[in-house]
């Protein structure tokens, strides 16, 4: 109670120093001329009305609240690429408006925001557009941080970015890439909080999404997936086609699926790593083929699925699938290893390091004993009597699942920076409405499972949670003392504190 006291008094004291600036209208230009009449820490009171906006308004420097008259009654559609609402100041906030759009409703670049009582849809169209957008591209912290909560989204995602993006495989932009020393904070508020939220997944692809070092908690949500409509409501991506590295972090409880579609898979995590617990998946469509249907936890296709680099990147751990020496003749263009018994052709597009002379290719065939490989970049580009090879297709790869911190700075370049390991953890969660597996599966893998990821190295399975993990305070403090006035019937778990 005491706790309670003083941030009730803070929020007093703040909001008697900050002024209401009432717009003339719900239209662009006269919020706009609000914006511009307030000073920091102000709230912009935007009125009832229903209207079209051809341009979005922004905070600028100034701490700003806007407040509209509530959903269904202060209601905007956007017509153009523009964001509707853009905050670049911590501790901004939106509330109580219905926005339509035809592209995206709210961006963010600052920490500590709030977007609240908002209803969100996509006007129109099969392609999935943002409800909010934590830009982080350009920020020198990692990622940004804040509270989405008691949201109802249709047809649009809520997509976190950080400062992930490192130009070219090599990693060449170094500052893409220091931030990933950071430590991974899971269990604190250092994240795009996504909370009490509906969402309907309308359209094919997800609802909450992150990239590039983005880090996100999805809990107390209520997911529904239409029929007809495949995709993953939860996902994350892994490092992609221009080098931009992964998802950083993904906190996933207490949440409720339902998927009508008859090709529904609830969860798909490329790379990060985290942990997913208490959440309830109901529905029919399940689909579960080949977890990620040959994509890795990286992002990357997998050698044997006729595409990537996987085993040639030198960022990735490239440890060895197979080993030995090669005692077939001298100057030979084929590896033979005598002691082997391989499958005909099991490790086509694996790639073959020659560690004696530098060189190394991607494997076209093989018999039981035999490689065929075009090697390039060594001192004699082909195999001699006693040369040591490896044969990999990159396991461990940088940035998927199960793979935490760098243990220092990306240089711009070799050696790369190791990563450690930090296994991710999936416990308690529940199938259809009597707790039972969909019919065929025996184990619970959703996405998670795939080429790479390694069972009790990088994801740990109904043994418990994660070793020192305590999720953060339920509701989130940002929220406000409101918060047990909205949702009286939920009570904070069991050694955490109903702050707010």
């Amino acid at each position: 109670m005491k706790l309670l006291s003083v941030i009730a008094l803070l929020i007093f004291a703040s909001a008697a120093r900050a002024a209401t600036i009432n717009a003339a209208s719900a239209s662009q230009a006269d919020v706009a001329a609000a914006v511009t009449a307030a000073t920091s820490g102000d709230t912009v009171a935007v009125p009832a009305g229903t209207v079209t906006w051809t341009a979005g308004v922004g905070t600028g420097a100034k701490v700003i609240h806007f407040v509209g008259a509530g959903e269904g009654v202060t209601n905007i559609t956007n017509t153009t690429s523009s964001y509707i609402f853009t905050l670049t100041t911590d501790g901004s906030s939106v509330s109580g408006f219905t926005m339509s759009t035809l592209q995206n409703c709210i961006t963010v670049y600052a920490n500590d925001t709030v977007i609240k009582d908002c209803t969100m849809t996509l006007a129109s169209g099969p392609t999935l557009k943002k409800a909010v957008y934590y830009d982080g591209r350009n920020y020198a912290g990692g990622w940004y941080k804040g509270l989405i909560h008691n949201c109802t989204i249709t047809g649009l995602h809520c997509h976190t970015q950080g400062n992930g993006i490192a130009t070219g495989a090599g990693f060449t932009t170094v500052p893409g890439t220091t931030w990933y020393t950071k430590p991974l904070g899971l269990g604190t508020d250092d994240a795009m909080y996504v909370e009490d939220c509906t969402f309907t997944m309308s359209v094919q692809g997800n609802v909450v999404d992150a990239e590039y070092g983005g880090a996100y908690v999805f809990r107390y949500n209520t997911v529904t997936v239409n029929s007809g409509i495949s995709g993953s409501p939860i996902e994350c991506h892994g490092i992609l086609g221009g080098g931009e590295r992964a998802a950083r972090k993904w906190e996933i409880y207490e949440n409720t699926v339902t998927g009508l579609g008859s090709n529904f898979r609830p969860v798909l995590m490329r790379g990060g790593t985290g942990v997913m617990f208490n959440n309830k998946f109901f529905g029919s469509g399940w689909s579960f083929s080949n977890a990620e249907g040959g994509v890795d936890q990286a992002g990357r296709l997998h050698p044997l699925q006729g595409a990537g680099d996987n085993g040639g990147e030198p960022y990735d751990g490239n440890n060895a699938s197979q080993s030995g020496t090669h005692d077939g003749s001298n100057n030979a263009a084929t590896l033979t290893d005598s002691t082997k018994s391989w499958t005909t052709n099991q490790y086509v597009r694996y790639m073959v390091y020659n560690l004696t002379d530098g060189s190394r290719g991607r494997i076209t065939a093989n018999t039981g004993t035999t490689a065929t490989v075009t090697l390039t970049g060594g001192t004699d580009n082909d195999f001699d009597a006693g040369d040591s090879y490896k044969i990999t297709a990159g396991y461990p790869l940088r940035d998927q699942v199960g793979m935490g911190t760098d243990d220092s700075l990306a240089t711009g370049g070799n050696p790369y920076p190791t990563q450690t390991r930090d296994p991710a953890y999936v416990w308690s969660n529940i199938y259809d409405a009597d707790g039972v597996l969909p019919a065929g599966q025996a184990t619970w893998n959703v996405a998670l499972v795939g080429w790479y990821t390694t069972d009790n190295t990088d994801i740990f399975r109904n043994v418990g949670a994660k070793p020192g993990y305590s999720a953060y305070t339920y509701p989130h403090p940002l929220r406000g003392v409101e918060a047990s006035v909205r949702n009286p019937g939920r009570r904070a778990k069991a050694g955490r504190v109903l702050t707010r």
